[in-house]
């Protein structure tokens, strides 16, 4: 079953002389439950690619389909559900988390938000995936860069989303527990990387250079 499909997506920044292309003619067809790495070097387009399918920004041209929701054509209030309901985002930038409150308030807040009436379980199960039982009343802004990628992680799984969307994720070991994770859930896991390192963790592979792909390899786990 195909779950995202990009057909000749364009993405630029700037204007007239100052406008960069950042994304050229992008095809992508990724199905459900594939796990996947997005490998690029440093503006080659892999973070702006994720940002696309999250619903972040918007493709310039092109189309975008995200289960049976096509991006280009959503309302803001859809694209919201989507990110609410169906996608779950590791992003230091988009998505931090809140500072001045504890590792279980960041927790209960996501899970509220994502109206899922069987997270509670879930929200367990993460906890003990990656290990953060003895942060639960800790304040995040006293976390280790370690212990803060895992409660972004257990935070982003809690919702039981179909797609998880992972930016530069640092830890290795984090990494592997996060896609044993999304391959007991059958979810489809798609993380973007410079680290040459974390792409042999990744069944599939996709390849970007200059906001063109130049691979791909591989995808169901």
């Amino acid at each position: 079953m195909k779950q995202i499909v990009l057909t000749a997506v364009e993405k630029s920044y700037g204007f007239g002389k100052k406008k960069t292309s950042v994304l050229k003619q992008v095809n992508l067809t990724v199905r459900h439950g594939e796990c996947l790495v997005i490998y690029g070097e440093r503006e080659s387009g892999k973070t702006t690619l994720l940002e696309l399918l999250a619903g972040i920004k918007e493709v310039d041209d092109g189309e975008i389909q995200v289960g049976t929701c096509e991006l280009m054509f959503a309302s803001k209030e859809e694209i919201a559900k989507l990110r609410r309901t169906t996608i779950g985002i590791y992003s230091q930038e988009h998505v931090p988390l809140l500072r001045g409150l504890s590792v279980a308030d960041n927790l209960e807040m996501m899970r509220q938000l994502s109206g899922n009436k069987q997270a509670f379980e879930a929200q367990k199960q993460a906890v003990q995936t990656f290990g953060i039982e003895t942060l639960l009343e800790q304040e995040v802004s006293t976390l280790s860069s370690y212990e803060r990628e895992a409660t972004l992680f257990a935070r982003m799984v809690l919702s039981e989303p179909e797609l998880l969307l992972v930016d530069e994720p640092q830890e290795e070991k984090l990494l592997r527990l996060l896609i044993g994770y999304a391959r007991s859930k059958r979810q489809t896991l798609i993380a973007a990387t410079s680290n040459k390192e974390l792409v042999t963790l990744f069944p599939g592979l996709v390849a970007l250079d200059g906001g063109q792909v130049v691979e791909v390899m591989g995808g169901l786990m």
